[in-house]
């Protein structure tokens, strides 16, 4: 696109379209194609890594209550206890 695409017939040129072109251009190509700007790439990982941190977190405390369950279930098969459920 070039300037003079933003001039009218008076040959100033038009401070709003002025400003668009401006912010487009600091943003770079990525954001023509649609892709996110580099900040917002490294908060997305960020906010990824912690959701992934805590369901890792909350998949190994089921992990270990299905291993308690199972080791008092081993317990009481042991002991002659009968589990009607």
């Amino acid at each position: 696109m070039n300037d003079t695409q933003n001039q009218d017939p008076s040959g100033s040129v038009d401070p709003l379209a002025q400003f668009l072109v401006d912010e487009l251009r600091k943003s770079g190509t990525r954001a023509w194609l649609g892709f996110p700007l580099p900040e917002e790439i490294e908060k997305f990982k960020a906010e990824k890594a912690e959701r992934d941190f805590l369901w890792m977190k909350k998949r190994e405390a089921a992990r270990e209550r299905h291993r308690e369950e199972m080791k008092q279930a081993v317990i009481r098969n042991i002991r002659g206890e009968v589990d009607y459920e």
